[in-house]
């Protein structure tokens, strides 16, 4: 696996593109007081796309593609998490309702549940809204982690 924690190519850039529905053709990720950008390669194929947006001084809002689960590792994970907590008190997820391995994968990461928007994503799908603090994150707290299992009764209503 080759990581980089550069601005993301033009390749990466239509991967998220597509796999998101939100046109990040004209978004300039080389800013970097406002991107955090990290992908992963494994061998020529893209595995994993993470941007972090720094909305305001205390939030970043984080979007993630993820096509070989190898890719994304607990050490990995901890990094990036590390980093961003650096510079914001909490994340931000906004994740498709319809988008049944992203909730989940939230949850499993530590996120918390905190709304649901209605055309929150872009002005045209809804939304369900996730926030991480460093006291919810398993991966900073140096100690073994293992991910919970979610069950049907931790997910939240959305409406």
């Amino acid at each position: 696996m080759k990581v980089s924690f550069n601005p993301l190519t033009y390749e990466a850039i239509e991967l998220l593109s597509l796999s998101t529905g939100i046109d990040y053709t004209q978004t300039e990720f080389s800013d970097e007081n406002t991107w955090f950008c990290v992908t992963v390669r494994r061998g020529a194929d893209i595995g994993l796309i993470v941007v972090f947006e720094f909305k305001s001084w205390c939030d970043a809002h984080v979007t993630t593609v993820l096509v070989d689960h190898r890719c994304l590792t607990r050490k990995l994970l901890t990094a990036m998490i590390r980093s961003v907590f650096t510079r914001a008190a909490r994340i931000t997820a906004h994740v498709d309702p319809a988008n049944e391995v992203a909730l989940r994968q939230v949850w499993r990461m530590g996120f918390k549940y905190e709304g649901y928007l209605r055309r929150g994503i872009e002005g045209t799908r809804d939304a369900v809204v996730f926030g991480l603090l460093p006291e919810d994150c398993p991966y900073l707290s140096g100690e073994p982690f293992r991910f919970q299992r979610v069950t049907h009764d931790m997910q939240p209503g959305v409406h």
